[in-house]
Protein backbone atom coordinates (compact mmCIF):
# COMPACT_ATOMS: atom_id res chain seq x y z
CA UNK A 1 0.00 0.00 0.00
CA UNK A 2 1.64 3.44 -1.05
CA UNK A 3 2.75 5.41 2.04
CA UNK A 4 0.40 8.62 2.78
CA UNK A 5 1.98 11.91 2.81
CA UNK A 6 2.19 13.66 6.10
CA UNK A 7 1.68 17.69 5.75
CA UNK A 8 4.46 19.10 8.84
CA UNK A 9 2.67 20.48 11.79
CA UNK A 10 4.75 22.45 14.18
CA UNK A 11 2.88 22.48 17.31
CA UNK A 12 -0.26 22.85 18.76
CA UNK A 13 -2.82 25.81 16.84
CA UNK A 14 -4.40 26.58 20.53
CA UNK A 15 -1.71 27.89 22.45
CA UNK A 16 -2.03 30.19 25.44
CA UNK A 17 1.04 32.24 27.35
CA UNK A 18 2.91 30.02 29.87
CA UNK A 19 1.74 30.91 33.00
CA UNK A 20 4.26 30.82 35.80
CA UNK A 21 3.14 30.02 39.01
CA UNK A 22 4.03 32.20 41.88
CA UNK A 23 6.31 31.07 44.71
CA UNK A 24 3.96 31.05 47.26
CA UNK A 25 1.87 28.15 44.80
CA UNK A 26 4.60 26.12 44.12
CA UNK A 27 3.90 22.54 46.52
CA UNK A 28 7.38 21.66 48.07
CA UNK A 29 6.88 17.88 47.32
CA UNK A 30 5.81 18.91 43.04
CA UNK A 31 9.15 18.92 41.74
CA UNK A 32 9.18 15.87 39.47
CA UNK A 33 8.22 13.55 42.45
CA UNK A 34 11.64 14.69 43.79
CA UNK A 35 11.89 16.15 47.26
CA UNK A 36 15.19 16.86 46.97
CA UNK A 37 15.23 19.41 44.36
CA UNK A 38 12.25 21.57 46.07
CA UNK A 39 15.38 24.08 46.78
CA UNK A 40 16.60 24.53 43.55
CA UNK A 41 13.24 24.56 41.71
CA UNK A 42 11.22 27.31 44.09
CA UNK A 43 15.12 29.73 43.59
CA UNK A 44 14.09 29.35 39.62
CA UNK A 45 10.28 30.12 40.16
CA UNK A 46 11.40 32.95 42.18
CA UNK A 47 14.08 33.86 39.51
CA UNK A 48 11.29 33.59 36.90
CA UNK A 49 9.19 36.27 38.91
CA UNK A 50 11.90 38.61 39.14
CA UNK A 51 13.08 38.94 35.81
CA UNK A 52 11.45 41.54 34.07
CA UNK A 53 9.11 41.91 31.42
CA UNK A 54 10.79 44.59 29.19
CA UNK A 55 8.68 47.01 27.23
CA UNK A 56 11.41 48.58 24.69
CA UNK A 57 10.72 52.10 23.02
CA UNK A 58 10.76 52.23 18.92
CA UNK A 59 13.94 54.41 19.22
CA UNK A 60 15.71 52.95 22.21
CA UNK A 61 18.91 51.08 20.24
CA UNK A 62 19.03 47.36 21.90
CA UNK A 63 20.32 44.17 20.60
CA UNK A 64 23.22 42.94 19.46
CA UNK A 65 25.07 43.94 16.08
CA UNK A 66 27.76 42.29 13.95
CA UNK A 67 30.77 45.00 13.55
CA UNK A 68 34.00 45.24 12.21
CA UNK A 69 35.85 45.81 15.34
CA UNK A 70 38.60 47.61 13.67
CA UNK A 71 36.22 50.15 12.69
CA UNK A 72 35.06 50.38 16.44
CA UNK A 73 39.01 51.18 17.91
CA UNK A 74 39.25 53.03 15.02
CA UNK A 75 36.16 55.50 15.42
CA UNK A 76 37.42 55.56 19.71
CA UNK A 77 40.57 56.65 18.67
CA UNK A 78 39.12 59.76 17.82
CA UNK A 79 38.28 60.48 21.46
CA UNK A 80 39.93 62.05 23.71
CA UNK A 81 40.71 60.71 27.28
CA UNK A 82 37.80 60.76 29.83
CA UNK A 83 39.78 61.81 32.59
CA UNK A 84 39.06 65.65 33.25
CA UNK A 85 42.63 66.39 34.66
CA UNK A 86 44.53 64.98 31.43
CA UNK A 87 44.87 67.14 28.26
CA UNK A 88 45.50 64.80 25.92
CA UNK A 89 44.00 65.53 22.11
CA UNK A 90 45.87 62.33 20.93
CA UNK A 91 42.78 60.00 21.69
CA UNK A 92 42.37 56.45 22.94
CA UNK A 93 44.70 53.33 22.15
CA UNK A 94 43.74 49.81 21.89
CA UNK A 95 46.16 47.89 23.90
CA UNK A 96 44.66 44.39 24.48
CA UNK A 97 41.59 42.35 23.80
CA UNK A 98 40.51 39.35 26.39
CA UNK A 99 38.29 36.80 24.23
CA UNK A 100 35.56 34.34 25.84
CA UNK A 101 33.51 32.95 22.94
CA UNK A 102 32.33 35.30 20.74
CA UNK A 103 32.61 37.84 23.99
CA UNK A 104 35.25 40.23 24.11
CA UNK A 105 36.71 42.93 26.66
CA UNK A 106 38.74 45.90 24.56
CA UNK A 107 41.22 47.73 26.71
CA UNK A 108 42.09 51.24 26.03
CA UNK A 109 44.99 53.31 27.08
CA UNK A 110 45.62 57.20 27.35
CA UNK A 111 49.38 57.75 25.80
CA UNK A 112 49.36 61.03 28.01
CA UNK A 113 48.34 59.94 31.73
CA UNK A 114 48.20 56.26 31.14
CA UNK A 115 44.55 55.91 32.17
CA UNK A 116 43.22 52.43 31.23
CA UNK A 117 39.62 52.29 30.76
CA UNK A 118 37.62 48.62 28.89
CA UNK A 119 34.74 47.76 26.78
CA UNK A 120 33.15 44.61 27.06
CA UNK A 121 31.07 43.59 23.83
CA UNK A 122 28.28 42.22 25.72
CA UNK A 123 27.06 42.20 29.54
CA UNK A 124 27.36 38.95 32.07
CA UNK A 125 24.36 36.84 33.30
CA UNK A 126 23.42 38.25 36.91
CA UNK A 127 25.12 36.38 38.71
CA UNK A 128 27.29 34.85 36.91
CA UNK A 129 30.75 35.01 35.27
CA UNK A 130 29.42 33.84 31.79
CA UNK A 131 28.64 36.32 29.12
CA UNK A 132 25.20 36.82 28.12
CA UNK A 133 26.35 36.52 24.48
CA UNK A 134 27.89 33.06 24.92
CA UNK A 135 24.90 31.94 26.28
CA UNK A 136 22.28 33.04 23.87
CA UNK A 137 24.43 32.25 21.23
CA UNK A 138 24.77 28.25 22.50
CA UNK A 139 20.77 28.13 23.10
CA UNK A 140 20.33 29.57 19.40
CA UNK A 141 22.08 26.98 18.18
CA UNK A 142 20.33 24.60 20.37
CA UNK A 143 17.19 25.98 18.88
CA UNK A 144 17.72 25.49 14.97
CA UNK A 145 18.85 22.17 15.67
CA UNK A 146 23.20 22.02 15.71
CA UNK A 147 25.68 21.72 17.88
CA UNK A 148 29.70 22.61 18.35
CA UNK A 149 30.65 21.77 15.32
CA UNK A 150 28.11 23.79 13.35
CA UNK A 151 28.90 26.92 16.00
CA UNK A 152 32.82 26.31 15.06
CA UNK A 153 32.18 26.67 11.46
CA UNK A 154 29.09 29.40 11.27
CA UNK A 155 31.72 31.66 13.26
CA UNK A 156 34.53 30.79 10.99
CA UNK A 157 32.59 31.64 8.07
CA UNK A 158 31.66 34.74 9.58
CA UNK A 159 35.00 35.81 10.41
CA UNK A 160 33.91 35.60 14.41
CA UNK A 161 35.78 34.23 16.89
CA UNK A 162 35.75 30.91 17.63
CA UNK A 163 32.72 29.53 20.29
CA UNK A 164 33.79 28.68 23.44
CA UNK A 165 35.66 25.42 24.30
CA UNK A 166 34.09 22.37 24.00
CA UNK A 167 34.10 21.85 27.77
CA UNK A 168 32.75 25.66 28.79
CA UNK A 169 29.90 24.37 25.71
CA UNK A 170 29.23 21.24 28.22
CA UNK A 171 28.97 23.78 31.14
CA UNK A 172 26.66 25.49 29.04
CA UNK A 173 24.63 22.34 27.90
CA UNK A 174 23.88 21.68 31.83
CA UNK A 175 22.58 25.18 32.59
CA UNK A 176 20.22 25.04 29.59
CA UNK A 177 19.14 21.25 30.54
CA UNK A 178 18.22 22.54 33.83
CA UNK A 179 16.19 25.60 32.32
CA UNK A 180 14.48 23.59 29.74
CA UNK A 181 13.21 21.20 32.47
CA UNK A 182 12.12 23.22 34.85
CA UNK A 183 9.96 25.64 31.75
CA UNK A 184 8.93 22.56 30.29
CA UNK A 185 7.77 20.90 34.16
CA UNK A 186 5.23 24.05 34.69
CA UNK A 187 3.93 23.93 31.13
CA UNK A 188 2.98 20.15 31.66
CA UNK A 189 1.46 20.23 34.99
CA UNK A 190 -0.52 23.37 33.79
CA UNK A 191 -1.98 20.95 30.53
CA UNK A 192 -2.80 18.38 33.04
CA UNK A 193 -4.22 20.95 35.14
CA UNK A 194 -6.89 21.61 32.11
CA UNK A 195 -7.58 17.71 31.90
CA UNK A 196 -8.57 17.63 35.76
CA UNK A 197 -12.01 17.93 36.35
CA UNK A 198 -12.59 16.42 39.84
CA UNK A 199 -10.55 17.69 43.12
CA UNK A 200 -9.51 14.29 43.41
CA UNK A 201 -7.81 11.93 41.02
CA UNK A 202 -9.34 12.52 37.41
CA UNK A 203 -10.01 9.84 34.35
CA UNK A 204 -8.52 10.49 31.35
CA UNK A 205 -7.61 9.29 27.66
CA UNK A 206 -4.48 9.70 27.11
CA UNK A 207 -2.14 8.94 23.63
CA UNK A 208 0.70 7.44 23.71
CA UNK A 209 3.41 6.37 21.61
CA UNK A 210 7.32 6.01 21.03
CA UNK A 211 10.23 7.57 18.65
CA UNK A 212 13.38 6.65 17.91
CA UNK A 213 16.64 8.62 16.31
CA UNK A 214 17.28 5.68 13.91
CA UNK A 215 15.23 3.16 12.20
CA UNK A 216 14.91 -0.58 12.95
CA UNK A 217 14.88 -1.00 16.24
CA UNK A 218 18.26 -0.11 16.98
CA UNK A 219 18.66 3.34 18.20
CA UNK A 220 20.25 3.83 21.32
CA UNK A 221 17.91 6.82 22.24
CA UNK A 222 14.16 6.81 22.12
CA UNK A 223 11.31 9.44 23.38
CA UNK A 224 8.26 7.75 24.79
CA UNK A 225 5.06 10.68 24.81
CA UNK A 226 2.53 10.86 26.47
CA UNK A 227 -0.14 13.71 25.09
CA UNK A 228 -3.89 14.61 26.68
CA UNK A 229 -6.66 13.63 24.13
CA UNK A 230 -8.81 16.64 23.00
CA UNK A 231 -11.14 17.93 20.25
CA UNK A 232 -8.98 21.17 20.39
CA UNK A 233 -6.03 21.44 23.22
CA UNK A 234 -4.24 18.25 22.80
CA UNK A 235 -0.98 18.97 24.93
CA UNK A 236 2.29 17.19 26.07
CA UNK A 237 1.12 15.76 29.44
CA UNK A 238 4.24 13.61 30.53
CA UNK A 239 7.19 12.25 28.14
CA UNK A 240 9.97 9.67 28.93
CA UNK A 241 13.84 10.11 27.47
CA UNK A 242 15.41 7.00 27.08
CA UNK A 243 18.99 5.66 26.29
CA UNK A 244 20.87 2.67 26.78
CA UNK A 245 24.32 4.40 26.02
CA UNK A 246 26.84 6.08 28.16
CA UNK A 247 29.93 7.93 26.72
CA UNK A 248 31.81 7.66 29.76
CA UNK A 249 31.00 3.92 30.48
CA UNK A 250 32.15 3.19 27.23
CA UNK A 251 35.61 4.79 27.42
CA UNK A 252 35.71 3.52 30.89
CA UNK A 253 35.15 -0.35 29.84
CA UNK A 254 37.89 0.04 26.95
CA UNK A 255 40.45 1.58 29.24
CA UNK A 256 39.32 -1.35 32.17
CA UNK A 257 40.35 -5.31 31.10
CA UNK A 258 38.52 -6.34 33.88
CA UNK A 259 34.48 -6.13 35.46
CA UNK A 260 35.85 -6.23 38.49
CA UNK A 261 38.00 -2.67 37.77
CA UNK A 262 35.27 -1.07 36.06
CA UNK A 263 32.29 -2.21 38.71
CA UNK A 264 34.59 -0.03 41.43
CA UNK A 265 35.02 2.74 39.30
CA UNK A 266 30.99 2.50 38.27
CA UNK A 267 30.05 2.61 42.14
CA UNK A 268 31.57 7.01 41.62
CA UNK A 269 29.83 7.42 38.04
CA UNK A 270 26.34 5.91 38.87
CA UNK A 271 24.63 8.97 39.59
CA UNK A 272 25.54 10.98 37.17
CA UNK A 273 25.32 7.70 33.92
CA UNK A 274 23.65 8.93 31.35
CA UNK A 275 22.08 5.23 30.41
CA UNK A 276 18.77 4.79 32.35
CA UNK A 277 17.24 1.97 30.33
CA UNK A 278 18.89 -1.49 30.30
CA UNK A 279 17.29 -3.70 27.47
CA UNK A 280 17.10 -3.31 23.12
CA UNK A 281 15.83 0.04 21.83
CA UNK A 282 11.95 -2.07 20.97
CA UNK A 283 11.88 -2.41 24.51
CA UNK A 284 12.08 1.65 25.37
CA UNK A 285 8.37 1.87 24.55
CA UNK A 286 6.69 -0.05 27.38
CA UNK A 287 9.63 0.81 29.46
CA UNK A 288 8.68 4.08 28.96
CA UNK A 289 4.93 3.75 29.20
CA UNK A 290 5.37 2.11 32.50
CA UNK A 291 7.73 5.23 34.22
CA UNK A 292 4.59 7.58 32.93
CA UNK A 293 1.68 5.65 34.55
CA UNK A 294 3.34 4.78 37.52
CA UNK A 295 4.02 9.06 38.48
CA UNK A 296 0.97 10.17 36.74
CA UNK A 297 -1.23 10.90 39.75
CA UNK A 298 1.25 12.14 41.74
CA UNK A 299 2.26 14.39 39.20
CA UNK A 300 -0.45 15.40 37.77
CA UNK A 301 -3.70 14.33 39.61
CA UNK A 302 -4.57 11.69 36.80
CA UNK A 303 -5.74 8.48 35.78
CA UNK A 304 -4.74 7.74 32.37
CA UNK A 305 -7.51 5.04 32.06
CA UNK A 306 -8.18 5.35 28.17
CA UNK A 307 -4.95 4.03 26.46
CA UNK A 308 -4.80 5.23 22.96
CA UNK A 309 -1.98 3.51 20.85
CA UNK A 310 -1.61 2.26 17.55
CA UNK A 311 -2.02 -1.54 16.69
CA UNK A 312 1.67 -2.89 18.73
CA UNK A 313 -0.39 -3.69 21.72
CA UNK A 314 2.75 -5.13 23.39
CA UNK A 315 2.74 -1.41 26.09
CA UNK A 316 -0.54 -1.65 26.59
CA UNK A 317 -0.78 -5.37 27.51
CA UNK A 318 1.99 -4.80 30.07
CA UNK A 319 -0.06 -1.84 31.65
CA UNK A 320 -3.05 -3.41 31.46
CA UNK A 321 -1.68 -7.00 33.30
CA UNK A 322 0.29 -5.71 36.08
CA UNK A 323 -0.11 -7.11 39.35
CA UNK A 324 -1.41 -5.32 41.64
CA UNK A 325 -2.69 -2.75 39.34
CA UNK A 326 -1.59 0.52 38.96
CA UNK A 327 -5.08 1.99 39.35
CA UNK A 328 -7.04 -0.30 41.52
CA UNK A 329 -10.42 -1.07 40.83
CA UNK A 330 -10.15 1.05 37.52
CA UNK A 331 -10.24 -0.69 34.50
CA UNK A 332 -7.37 0.60 31.17
CA UNK A 333 -9.37 0.77 28.02
CA UNK A 334 -7.59 -0.03 24.87
CA UNK A 335 -8.35 2.62 22.06
CA UNK A 336 -7.52 2.31 18.88
CA UNK A 337 -5.90 5.25 16.57
CA UNK A 338 -8.41 5.92 13.31
CA UNK A 339 -5.07 6.90 11.33
CA UNK A 340 -3.93 3.26 11.73
CA UNK A 341 -6.83 1.47 12.08
CA UNK A 342 -7.66 3.61 8.18
CA UNK A 343 -4.40 1.49 7.06
CA UNK A 344 -4.85 -1.47 7.79
CA UNK A 345 -7.84 -1.75 5.19
CA UNK A 346 -5.63 -0.38 2.73
CA UNK A 347 -3.12 -3.37 3.61
CA UNK A 348 -5.41 -6.07 3.87
CA UNK A 349 -6.95 -5.44 0.79
CA UNK A 350 -3.06 -5.58 -0.99
CA UNK A 351 -2.92 -8.81 1.18
CA UNK A 352 -5.50 -10.34 0.06
CA UNK A 353 -4.80 -9.51 -3.93
CA UNK A 354 -1.38 -11.10 -3.18
CA UNK A 355 -3.29 -14.29 -1.93
CA UNK A 356 -5.29 -14.20 -4.52
CA UNK A 357 -3.37 -13.80 -7.65
CA UNK A 358 -2.91 -17.09 -8.77
CA UNK A 359 -6.91 -18.31 -8.28
CA UNK A 360 -9.02 -18.28 -11.24
CA UNK A 361 -12.49 -16.83 -10.96
CA UNK A 362 -15.33 -17.50 -13.64
CA UNK A 363 -17.58 -14.48 -13.97
CA UNK A 364 -19.95 -13.79 -17.31
CA UNK A 365 -18.75 -17.06 -19.30
CA UNK A 366 -15.28 -15.31 -18.78
CA UNK A 367 -12.23 -16.99 -16.50
CA UNK A 368 -10.44 -13.75 -14.57
CA UNK A 369 -6.77 -14.95 -13.05
CA UNK A 370 -6.64 -13.05 -9.43
CA UNK A 371 -8.76 -10.23 -8.21
CA UNK A 372 -6.30 -7.20 -8.63
CA UNK A 373 -5.62 -5.23 -11.88
CA UNK A 374 -8.13 -3.34 -14.58
CA UNK A 375 -11.71 -3.72 -13.95
CA UNK A 376 -11.09 -5.27 -10.70
CA UNK A 377 -9.28 -4.32 -7.37
CA UNK A 378 -6.98 -0.93 -8.80
CA UNK A 379 -4.68 0.77 -6.45
CA UNK A 380 -6.81 3.39 -7.13
CA UNK A 381 -9.67 1.42 -5.69
CA UNK A 382 -7.49 0.45 -3.09
CA UNK A 383 -7.08 3.82 -1.59
CA UNK A 384 -10.22 5.11 -2.14
CA UNK A 385 -11.52 2.27 -0.18
CA UNK A 386 -9.45 3.18 2.77
CA UNK A 387 -10.27 6.72 2.59
CA UNK A 388 -14.19 5.94 2.61
CA UNK A 389 -13.08 3.44 5.44
CA UNK A 390 -11.77 6.26 7.32
CA UNK A 391 -14.48 8.92 6.89
CA UNK A 392 -16.66 6.74 7.98
CA UNK A 393 -15.13 5.98 10.97
CA UNK A 394 -14.58 9.43 11.95
CA UNK A 395 -17.95 11.07 10.96
CA UNK A 396 -20.31 8.68 12.74
CA UNK A 397 -17.74 8.84 16.68
CA UNK A 398 -19.73 8.00 19.34
CA UNK A 399 -21.95 6.23 17.53
CA UNK A 400 -21.33 2.31 16.70
CA UNK A 401 -24.34 1.32 15.20
CA UNK A 402 -24.18 4.40 12.35
CA UNK A 403 -20.48 3.74 12.24
CA UNK A 404 -20.94 0.33 11.60
CA UNK A 405 -22.99 0.66 8.80
CA UNK A 406 -20.79 3.06 6.90
CA UNK A 407 -18.68 0.68 6.73
CA UNK A 408 -20.55 -2.21 5.13
CA UNK A 409 -21.94 0.99 3.15
CA UNK A 410 -18.79 1.28 1.06
CA UNK A 411 -18.88 -2.88 0.39
CA UNK A 412 -22.59 -2.24 -1.11
CA UNK A 413 -21.41 0.72 -2.74
CA UNK A 414 -19.08 -1.11 -4.63
CA UNK A 415 -22.01 -3.99 -5.48
CA UNK A 416 -24.91 -1.29 -7.42
CA UNK A 417 -26.31 -0.90 -3.98
CA UNK A 418 -26.82 2.11 -2.76
CA UNK A 419 -29.17 2.58 0.33
CA UNK A 420 -26.72 3.87 2.34
CA UNK A 421 -24.32 5.38 0.89
CA UNK A 422 -22.79 8.77 1.81
CA UNK A 423 -22.47 12.29 0.24
CA UNK A 424 -19.20 10.63 -1.41
CA UNK A 425 -21.11 8.22 -3.18
CA UNK A 426 -22.53 10.05 -6.76
CA UNK A 427 -26.32 8.02 -6.57
CA UNK A 428 -26.93 10.04 -4.03
CA UNK A 429 -27.17 13.26 -6.10
CA UNK A 430 -28.97 10.70 -8.81
CA UNK A 431 -25.81 10.31 -10.82
CA UNK A 432 -25.96 6.46 -11.03
CA UNK A 433 -24.18 5.61 -14.27
CA UNK A 434 -20.92 7.49 -12.37
CA UNK A 435 -21.79 5.51 -9.32
CA UNK A 436 -21.55 2.65 -11.74
CA UNK A 437 -18.04 3.28 -12.76
CA UNK A 438 -16.94 2.06 -9.46
CA UNK A 439 -18.29 -1.59 -9.44
CA UNK A 440 -16.63 -4.36 -8.25
CA UNK A 441 -17.21 -7.92 -10.04
CA UNK A 442 -19.25 -10.11 -7.14
CA UNK A 443 -16.25 -12.69 -7.07
CA UNK A 444 -13.82 -9.91 -5.93
CA UNK A 445 -17.11 -8.67 -3.26
CA UNK A 446 -17.03 -12.24 -1.62
CA UNK A 447 -12.80 -12.23 -1.87
CA UNK A 448 -12.70 -9.20 0.14
CA UNK A 449 -15.91 -9.67 2.19
CA UNK A 450 -13.48 -11.22 4.84
CA UNK A 451 -11.78 -8.16 5.43
CA UNK A 452 -15.08 -6.10 6.35
CA UNK A 453 -16.21 -8.55 8.62
CA UNK A 454 -12.75 -8.23 10.66
CA UNK A 455 -12.54 -4.67 10.01
CA UNK A 456 -16.38 -3.59 10.72
CA UNK A 457 -16.64 -5.78 13.80
CA UNK A 458 -18.37 -4.45 17.09
CA UNK A 459 -14.82 -5.05 19.55
CA UNK A 460 -12.57 -2.86 16.55
CA UNK A 461 -15.04 -0.32 15.82
CA UNK A 462 -15.86 0.25 19.75
CA UNK A 463 -12.57 0.83 20.01
CA UNK A 464 -12.45 3.83 17.66
CA UNK A 465 -15.69 5.63 18.68
CA UNK A 466 -13.67 8.20 20.44
CA UNK A 467 -12.48 9.62 16.82
CA UNK A 468 -9.26 10.57 18.13
CA UNK A 469 -5.49 9.43 16.11
CA UNK A 470 -1.92 10.00 17.17
CA UNK A 471 -1.29 12.44 14.49
CA UNK A 472 -0.51 15.16 17.68
CA UNK A 473 2.13 12.68 18.60
CA UNK A 474 3.34 12.29 15.50
CA UNK A 475 3.56 16.56 15.28
CA UNK A 476 5.40 16.44 18.88
CA UNK A 477 7.69 13.96 17.40
CA UNK A 478 8.29 16.72 14.44
CA UNK A 479 8.84 19.05 16.48
CA UNK A 480 11.33 17.38 18.40
CA UNK A 481 13.72 15.97 15.55
CA UNK A 482 13.98 19.22 14.06
CA UNK A 483 15.39 20.65 17.08
CA UNK A 484 17.83 17.36 17.62
CA UNK A 485 18.04 16.30 14.03
CA UNK A 486 18.35 12.16 13.64
CA UNK A 487 21.42 12.32 11.55
CA UNK A 488 23.84 13.28 14.23
CA UNK A 489 24.16 10.82 17.51
CA UNK A 490 23.53 13.00 20.74
CA UNK A 491 23.22 12.04 24.53
CA UNK A 492 20.83 12.06 27.00
CA UNK A 493 21.55 15.32 28.07
CA UNK A 494 21.11 17.07 24.49
CA UNK A 495 18.15 15.05 23.26
CA UNK A 496 16.40 16.21 26.80
CA UNK A 497 16.43 19.88 25.85
CA UNK A 498 15.28 19.41 22.74
CA UNK A 499 11.79 17.34 24.45
CA UNK A 500 11.61 20.14 27.09
CA UNK A 501 11.70 22.74 24.29
CA UNK A 502 9.43 20.79 22.10
CA UNK A 503 7.17 20.43 25.35
CA UNK A 504 6.87 23.87 25.54
CA UNK A 505 6.12 25.12 21.76
CA UNK A 506 3.84 22.54 21.27
CA UNK A 507 1.79 23.36 24.38
CA UNK A 508 2.24 26.63 24.89
CA UNK A 509 3.65 28.37 21.15
CA UNK A 510 7.13 29.99 20.52
CA UNK A 511 6.73 33.21 22.63
CA UNK A 512 6.70 30.75 25.97
CA UNK A 513 10.12 29.82 25.06
CA UNK A 514 11.05 33.57 26.02
CA UNK A 515 10.96 31.65 29.90
CA UNK A 516 13.85 29.38 29.00
CA UNK A 517 15.68 32.46 28.61
CA UNK A 518 14.48 34.59 31.74
CA UNK A 519 15.17 31.45 33.53
CA UNK A 520 18.95 31.75 32.29
CA UNK A 521 18.79 35.00 33.86
CA UNK A 522 18.87 36.62 30.34
CA UNK A 523 16.29 39.07 29.23
CA UNK A 524 14.97 37.90 25.38
CA UNK A 525 14.92 41.48 23.59
CA UNK A 526 12.85 43.04 21.68
CA UNK A 527 14.11 41.04 18.18
CA UNK A 528 13.41 38.17 19.83
CA UNK A 529 10.31 38.50 21.17
CA UNK A 530 8.81 40.16 17.53
CA UNK A 531 10.30 37.27 15.79
CA UNK A 532 8.14 34.47 18.33
CA UNK A 533 5.26 36.58 18.00
CA UNK A 534 5.42 36.46 14.12
CA UNK A 535 6.41 32.81 14.05
CA UNK A 536 3.25 32.37 16.38
CA UNK A 537 0.91 34.42 14.15
CA UNK A 538 2.17 33.02 11.09
CA UNK A 539 1.34 29.07 12.33
CA UNK A 540 -1.92 30.16 13.29
CA UNK A 541 -2.89 31.53 10.20
CA UNK A 542 -1.67 28.98 8.08
CA UNK A 543 -3.41 26.75 10.39
CA UNK A 544 -7.15 28.32 10.29
CA UNK A 545 -6.13 28.55 6.27
CA UNK A 546 -5.81 25.18 6.26
CA UNK A 547 -9.35 24.75 7.83
CA UNK A 548 -10.73 26.28 4.57
CA UNK A 549 -12.86 23.87 2.49
CA UNK A 550 -11.61 24.87 -0.55
CA UNK A 551 -8.03 24.54 0.55
CA UNK A 552 -8.63 20.94 2.03
CA UNK A 553 -10.44 19.75 -1.06
CA UNK A 554 -7.03 20.83 -3.27
CA UNK A 555 -5.20 19.28 -0.56
CA UNK A 556 -7.17 15.95 -0.77
CA UNK A 557 -6.98 15.69 -4.96
CA UNK A 558 -2.94 16.31 -4.39
CA UNK A 559 -3.01 13.44 -2.03
CA UNK A 560 -5.11 10.95 -3.92
CA UNK A 561 -2.45 11.93 -7.25
CA UNK A 562 0.30 11.51 -4.82
CA UNK A 563 -0.67 8.01 -3.71
CA UNK A 564 -0.72 6.77 -7.24
CA UNK A 565 2.24 8.01 -8.17
CA UNK A 566 3.86 6.76 -4.91
CA UNK A 567 5.43 2.80 -5.10
CA UNK A 568 7.18 3.42 -1.21
CA UNK A 569 5.97 0.41 0.48
CA UNK A 570 8.65 1.24 3.96
CA UNK A 571 5.64 2.64 6.28
CA UNK A 572 3.26 0.16 6.73
CA UNK A 573 0.34 0.28 9.54
CA UNK A 574 0.87 -1.18 12.64
CA UNK A 575 -0.53 -3.97 14.73
CA UNK A 576 -2.83 -6.63 12.80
Amino acid sequence: MPRTKKRPFCGNRYTGPLKIPKLSEVDKTDCDSNPAKTASYRKVFEHLQCVPNVEYDNNELTGYRIIDIANLCNFLQLFPCPNLLCDSRQGLKVISEKKVGIASEIRFVCNECAEQYSLQSSNKVADSKVFDVNERFQWSIFGIGRHHTQAQKFCGLMNLPPPVSETTWRKGSQRIHFATKVVSYISKRNAGKERQTSPGPSETVASFDGTWQRKGFQSKNGVVTCLSVSDKTCKVLDSETLTNYCGVCSTRRKKYKSDEEFNQWFVTHKDTCSRNHFGSAGAMEPAGVLNIYSRSEEKHDLQYTGYLGDGDSKSFSQISTLDPPIYPGKEIRKLECCGHVQKRMGRRLTDKITHCKNKSYQHNGKTYNGIGGIGKLTKKAVWRIQGHYGAAIRNNSGNLAAMKTAVWAIWNHRGDRHDACGTWCPATKGDFEKAKKNLLPEYVLQEIKPVFEFLASDELLSKCLHGGTQNNNESFHHIIWNLCPKEVFVGRRRLEIAVNTATVLFNDGECASSAFLRQLGIVPGRYCLTMMKSRDTGRITAAERSENESVKQKRQKTQGKNKENDNDDIYLPGGH
